[in-house]
């Protein structure tokens, strides 16, 4: 039924999109900053490929006079998986010169996250919000905000970090790695990956080329951490997979993951890891929530607050054969939970912020089905908000009892 319900909505948004196409849209003032990008020509960004050259401009709310803060040229693409494929786009930005947007570290590299099948818009922002509040040791950092391209407003989107070796962001020096559990579906003809027996690694950072000394050494060293953990001796206190492997990022990591339930942290898909040469693979950054917290959009999981999810990964499951590292899960799953008010203040805080914005964005695309009444719009939204606030105090009363009885 579910199902149905989605194909429906699909259908109505198609529709809708369609008879929008020419019409003028009532824009609602909303105090989230502007982002505005003209590509040259107005040439159309249809590609994940190939870069668009353009320029930028962010405003800062201020009143009637939004303030200028930021602009330059800069180049612009597609980005993401099945995210590409839907009405409301993501982006990769690569800027001419670096900037510190929103008081940000400055970069080149930003990502523009659409959050088009989060209804709330808030999903990623409350999963980087625990990644914040744990040992992780960086998370990106965002920025809501009011996209134009091209003269055409986009509604909200997320400016946000993008996920690389930097001394801002993933530190771990030029001789480092990021490198990403992915899935056969996902990845491109251009990426680097490697094997294991149980997992498919994509690496991220920096670029390799296939067999060269770098891939070749940090294959070997993934494979020789997966056959130690699946070995007879893997709890060896000398020898064992924490002699390798930094436990306590994996257990902060898995834990916003599990509270979650966010689908593609089965080791499936973005599930980042990061190394320096000399040191312990760790996991993290946190990537890609938008489809976790209980959102059914793509109903292909329970999304229920209940049961476990992410814990009988390929990896984590064996971990937890580990007593040590069972102690550490509930140790820090209890450090959560005395976060939760935090979670669910910073949820409603960010809700309140969006408000406005989240009324244009309807009226753009129609992820509600509200209509474009305002105050229905508004109604809806904040029934949504209502929705994840809910589920997520549910999902810490299951797993708080689920744990309690490991």
């Amino acid at each position: 039924m579910k199902s149905i319900i989605n194909i429906i909505s699909l259908f109505l948004t198609i529709v809708f999109l369609t008879s929008c196409e020419n019409k003028e849209l009532t824009i609602v003032k909303s105090e989230i900053p502007t982002m505005k990008i003209n590509t040259e020509n107005k040439a159309p960004i249809d590609s994940k490929d190939n870069y668009v050259n353009g320029n930028m401009e962010v405003f800062e709310y201020n009143g009637d006079n939004d303030e200028l803060v930021s602009s330059g040229k800069l180049q612009i693409k597609g980005r993401g998986n099945t995210t590409w494929t839907m009405p409301k786009k993501p982006y990769r930005v690569k800027l001419d010169e670096k900037l510190g947007l929103f008081d940000l570290p400055k970069s080149k590299h930003w990502t523009l996250l659409a959050n088009y099948t989060d209804k709330s818009m808030l999903r990623n922002e409350i999963a980087f919000e625990m990644g914040r509040m744990s040992v992780l040791e960086w998370t990106p950092r965002t920025h809501f905000l009011n996209l134009i391209l091209n003269g055409k407003l986009q509604g909200v989107y997320q400016l946000t970090e993008q996920i690389r070796i930097d001394k801002d962001r993933v530190n771990v020096t030029d001789d480092g790695y990021i490198i990403e559990v992915d899935s056969e579906d996902k990845v491109s003809r251009d990426d680097i990956t490697f094997k294991t027996e149980r997992l498919l690694f994509t690496i991220k950072d920096p670029d390799v080329e296939t067999n060269d000394n770098r891939y070749n050494w940090i294959k070997n060293h993934v494979n020789m951490i997966e056959n130690i953990l699946y070995s007879d001796n893997f709890n060896d206190s000398e020898t064992g997979y924490k002699t390798y492997i930094d436990i306590e990022s994996f257990v902060d990591w898995y834990l916003i993951n599990e509270i979650a339930k966010n689908p593609d942290a089965c080791f499936y898909s973005s599930c980042y890891m990061n190394i320096t040469p000399g040191g312990k693979l760790k996991m993290g950054p946190l990537w890609d929530f938008d489809i976790a917290f209980g959102s059914d959009y793509f109903l292909y999981y329970d999304v229920s607050p209940n049961d476990f999810w992410v814990k009988p990964s390929a990896w984590i499951n064996r971990m937890f054969l580990d007593p040590e590292f069972v102690d550490l899960v509930k140790t820090r799953f209890q450090y959560f939970k005395s976060k939760k008010s935090d979670i669910i203040h910073s949820l409603n805080q960010n809700a309140k912020y969006l408000k406005y914005a989240a009324v244009n964005n309807e009226v753009i695309w129609h992820t509600l089905l509200a209509g474009e009444n305002v105050d229905a719009i508004i109604s809806r939204y904040e029934d949504e908000v209502r929705f994840v606030e809910n589920w997520i105090i549910e999902r810490f009363d299951w797993l708080d009892k689920a744990f309690g009885e490991l």
